[in-house]
C-alpha cells in the first residue's frame, strides 16, 4: 500500500487574490500590463533568492539569446525613468554577457542582445508581489536526465545526414547543451533502454555514472551482450565503484562470471587450446556473423560451419595449441573490434580484449595447418595485409627500443624530481620575497577557491561592510557570495605584508566555525543549517587538529558572549588558558584592527 500524501494548505483567512488570474477566460482577454523592449541599461535586477548560478548555464543562455531570440518575456516594472526587473534574473545576465562573448571564438557570427522584451505591470508590486512573482520563476523543474536523452535523440534525428561535428554543433546551440553533455547524451541514446534508463547525474544502488555509461556504450559498439553483462553486474554502489576504479579489471571478471559475454584476453605468453576457443567462438556466434563470416571465405554459411566442426576434431586429435605472442599481441592491439584499457605506466602493457569471436575464429583456422604449434601462425592469418616475418620482426624490435627509451626518460625524470625535492628542502630557509608573494597568492586563490562558501559566511556575518539591506525593513544579511568572496580576496592580495594578507584571509575562514548561530539567518544561501553541514565536513565534532588549531588562532580574538556560545565544540578538558589581550565586551571586533596593533 503505497503511503498517504501529506498535502499542506494555507488556512483560508490568509489566502490572497491571485497576481495574474488564469482560473478564468476573460471576454476582453487583458491583463495589468504592457509588452515592451527594454534596453539593458535601464535595467536595474530586484533582489533575487537566486544567488548562485552555473557560469556556464549563463554562456549557454546567452547563446541561445543571440541566435534564436528571446522566447519568454520577463517581468518588470517602471520606477523613476528605470525598469526593476522582478523576474527574468539569467535572461538578464545572459544578456550582458552576451557583450563580453559577441564576436569571439565560437560566437564569430553572433551581434550582443541590446534589449529584453519585458511585461511591464502597471502599478509598483510590493515585496510581497515581488517574492510570489520570483517563487513561481524559480520554481520551474529541470528535465529528467531520460527526458533530456530522448530530447536530444529527437533533434538528433531531425538532422540526419549532416556531418557528425556539424550536428553536434547545431544541437548544442538549439538545446543549449555544453559539448561534452551533448556527446554524453550521444553515446547514452545508442545503450539497450533497459541499461539507458539507469543512467544516473548521481548514481545510488545499481544506476550508472555518466562515466560508466560512456564507457558501456563504448564496449556496446564492438559488443553488445559483453556491455549488457558488464551493466547487469553492477548491481551496488560497491560494484559500481569498483568498474569506475578499474574498468579493465571489472570487464575481465565480468566475462568469466557470465560466460555468455564472450571475450578473450589477449596477453603474449598465455597459451590457448584451440579445440575449445574454436568451440567458445562459434558458440557466441549468431547466424548473422556466421554468414557474413562463411562470405569472407566464399562459402555458404552450411559449408563453413561444417569447416569449423572439421577445425575443431583436428584441433582435438592433435591437441593444438596457440601461444599468444609480441606480433600477434601488436597487431590486435590495433584492430578496430579489441577493447584496449591503457596503463598509467608506460612500461606496463596495455590490457586488449579481443571480443570479436570471428576474429579468432579465422585466426585458428589458419593456425590449424601450422606444424610448429607454439607459433602463430602469422603468413596465413595475415597473408591479406601482406605484413612479413621479417615486418613484424621489425616491428617487435621497435617496439623494444621503444619501452627501453620510455624506460630511460622515467630514470631521468625521477633523478629530476628527486633533486626537486632537495631544493626544496633548502630553499624553506631562504625564501624570497617574490616568492613569499606567490605563497600568499597560491594559498589565498586555493582558499578562495576551495572554501568560498565558508569564507562568505564567517566574513558576511561579522563585518558590517559586507552586508545590505533586507527590503524596506531594518534587518541586513550578507551580500552574495561571490561579491563578498571577491572583495576579502582583492584585500588579501592587496595588503603589502604577504603573510598579514594571508592571515586575514584565513581568520575569515575561521570566523565561520565560532560565530554565535542565534546571530545569524537559519536558511538562505549563507544560513545557518546549510553551512553547518559544511562546515562539519571540515572539522568533524570532538577533538581534533583542525579543530584545536581554529579555536588556538581565534581564541584570542572572541568576546566572553562567542566564547560561551561555542566553547564547548571546541574546548573537551576541564581547563582553559585564557589568552593575554582578550577583548572584555561583545562589541563588534574588526580583525584588521588586532592585526595592526
Amino acid at each position: 500500500m503505497s503511503p498517504t500524501k501529506t498535502t499542506v494548505r494555507t488556512p483560508e483567512r490568509y489566502l490572497r487574490s491571485p497576481l495574474f488570474d488564469v482560473t478564468a477566460v476573460d471576454a476582453e482577454r487583458t491583463f495589468q500590463g504592457e509588452v515592451e523592449r527594454v534596453p539593458l541599461e535601464q535595467i536595474i535586477p530586484a533582489r533575487n533568492p537566486r544567488r548562485t548560478m552555473d557560469a556556464d548555464g549563463i554562456d549557454n543562455l546567452a547563446r541561445m539569446l543571440m541566435q534564436h531570440g528571446q522566447l519568454v518575456p520577463a517581468i518588470g516594472h517602471v520606477k523613476d525613468g528605470q525598469v526593476l526587473l522582478a523576474a527574468g534574473q539569467r535572461r538578464y545576465l545572459a544578456a550582458k554577457r552576451s557583450h563580453d562573448l559577441a564576436g569571439t571564438d565560437g560566437y564569430e557570427q553572433l551581434r550582443p542582445v541590446q534589449t529584453l522584451i519585458m511585461i511591464l505591470l502597471d502599478y509598483e508590486p510590493t515585496p510581497d508581489d515581488l517574492r510570489r512573482i520570483q517563487a513561481q520563476e524559480n520554481a520551474r523543474e529541470e528535465l529528467t536526465l531520460a527526458d533530456q536523452q530522448a530530447q536530444f535523440a529527437e533533434a538528433w534525428a531531425a538532422y540526419q545526414g549532416i556531418p557528425h561535428e556539424d550536428r553536434i554543433r547545431i544541437i548544442c546551440d538549439e538545446l543549449g547543451l555544453a559539448p561534452k553533455k551533448a556527446h554524453n547524451l550521444l553515446r547514452q541514446t545508442t545503450l539497450p533502454d533497459p541499461v539507458r534508463e539507469r543512467v544516473a547525474e548521481r548514481p545510488k544502488g545499481d544506476e550508472l555514472s555518466i562515466g560508466l555509461a560512456n564507457e558501456i556504450a563504448r564496449i556496446h559498439a564492438k559488443s553488445p551482450r559483453l556491455a549488457e553483462a558488464v551493466a547487469a553486474r553492477v548491481s551496488s554502489d560497491e560494484l559500481r565503484e569498483k568498474a569506475e576504479r578499474n574498468i579493465g579489471a571489472f570487464v575481465g571478471a565480468t566475462a568469466v562470471e557470465d560466460e555468455t559475454a564472450y571475450m578473450v584476453k589477449i596477453d603474449p605468453g598465455t597459451v590457448l587450446t584451440i579445440a575449445q576457443e574454436l568451440q567458445r567462438a562459434r558458440n557466441a556466434m549468431d547466424s548473422a556473423a556466421l554468414a557474413a563470416c562463411a562470405e569472407r571465405h566464399n562459402q555458404q554459411p552450411e559449408e563453413f560451419a561444417k569447416a569449423i566442426q572439421r577445425g575443431i576434431e583436428q584441433a582435438k586429435s592433435t591437441a593444438a595449441i596457440l601461444r599468444l605472442d609480441d606480433l600477434l599481441y601488436q597487431q590486435l592491439r590495433e584492430d578496430q573490434s579489441t577493447l584496449v584499457y591503457e596503463s598509467p605506466d608506460p612500461d606496463v602493457r596495455a590490457t586488449v580484449f579481443l571480443t570479436d569471436p570471428s576474429l579468432l575464429l579465422e585466426l585458428l583456422l589458419a593456425d590449424i595447418h601450422n606444424t610448429d604449434r607454439d607459433r602463430v601462425g602469422n603468413e596465413a592469418f595475415f597473408a591479406a595485409n601482406r605484413v612479413q616475418d621479417s615486418d613484424m620482426a621489425a616491428a617487435a624490435q621497435e617496439e623494444a627500443a621503444a619501452r627501453a627509451a620510455r624506460r630511460e626518460r622515467r630514470l631521468r625524470a625521477a633523478r629530476a624530481n628527486h633533486s626537486l625535492g632537495q631544493q626544496i628542502d633548502q630553499a624553506a630557509y631562504e625564501i624570497t620575497d617574490a616568492q613569499q608573494d606567490a605563497l600568499r597568492r597560491l594559498l589565498c586563490h586555493l582558499l578562495a577557491d576551495r572554501f568560498g562558501e565558508i569564507i562568505a559566511y564567517g566574513a558576511g556575518w561579522t563585518l558590517t561592510a559586507m552586508q545590505q539591506p533586507v527590503g524596506d525593513t531594518n534587518s541586513t544579511e550578507p551580500k552574495p557570495v561571490d561579491t563578498i568572496v571577491d572583495l576579502q580576496l582583492k584585500q588579501a592580495l592587496a595588503e603589502p605584508d604577504a603573510l598579514r594578507g594571508l592571515t586575514t584571509l584565513t581568520m575569515r575562514l575561521a570566523s565561520a566555525f565560532v560565530l554565535d548561530p542565534d546571530g545569524v539567518t537559519r536558511t538562505k544561501t549563507l544560513g545557518s543549517e546549510r553551512i553547518s553541514r559544511k562546515l562539519a565536513e571540515i572539522a568533524p565534532g570532538g577533538p581534533g587538529d583542525i579543530r584545536e588549531a581554529i579555536w588556538q588562532l581565534m581564541r584570542p580574538l572572541m568576546g566572553p558572549h562567542n566564547v560561551q556560545a561555542v566553547r564547548d565544540e571546541f574546548v573537551f578538558t576541564d581547563e582553559e588558558h585564557f589568552t593575554a589581550g582578550q577583548p572584555d565586551s561583545d562589541e563588534d571586533i574588526d580583525i584588521s584592527d588586532i592585526l595592526s596593533s
